[in-house]
């Protein structure tokens, strides 16, 4: 029963601490980790209530939206467009985590975060800092492992009208 109270109280305080925040923004190391390799991606992360968008500069260009439930990725040296299901989402884990997680288990300063719906979304690892930002994400996904770090955080960045669209890809 404390531990619900506990793991519940913390993911309430995510939320809180985010009211009046209406967007973000930060740097990100990620580390995907599959049979065939192991890919090193940097960029920068853009996170409002309702959409994130990631802009991939190592090692190739990218650009990549995600809201609701889909993200779309478009590549840009190949001029290539995908759209596929999100298993993870920047805005509701930053904005409003208690409606769409819950806490498994805490290891040390990892919570162990399961989706309410887990037909969109992965189990992920998530370790906070002390203000509540995602210094560090794990996950695992067809048969790979990711680590996303996060840096350099920004509160409410001015965002041009249609930043989170995919029309702004090309």
């Amino acid at each position: 029963m404390i531990f619900l109270f506990i793991s519940s109280s913390l993911l309430s305080q995510v939320t809180e601490h985010f009211n009046n925040i209406q967007s973000l923004e930060c740097s990100f190391v990620e580390t995907l980790k599959f049979e065939a390799g192991t890919f090193n991606f940097s960029g920068s992360v853009f996170i409002s209530r309702d959409a994130a968008k990631i802009e991939v500069e190592r090692p190739d260009k990218q650009i990549i939206i995600s809201r609701g439930d889909s993200v779309f990725i478009y590549i840009k040296k190949d001029d290539r467009l995908e759209c596929a299901l999100s298993p993870i989402s920047l805005s509701r884990l930053v904005f409003c985590p208690v409606d769409y997680y819950y806490v498994d288990s805490i290891e040390g300063e990892w919570l162990h975060l399961s989706p309410r719906d887990p037909t969109f979304s992965y189990p992920i690892f998530v370790k906070f800092d002390k203000e509540y930002f995602p210094k560090e994400i794990r996950f695992t996904q067809e048969g790979g492992e990711g680590r996303f770090r996060f840096s350099k955080f920004k509160l409410n960045p001015l965002l041009p009208e249609g930043f989170f669209s995919i029309d702004s890809f090309r």
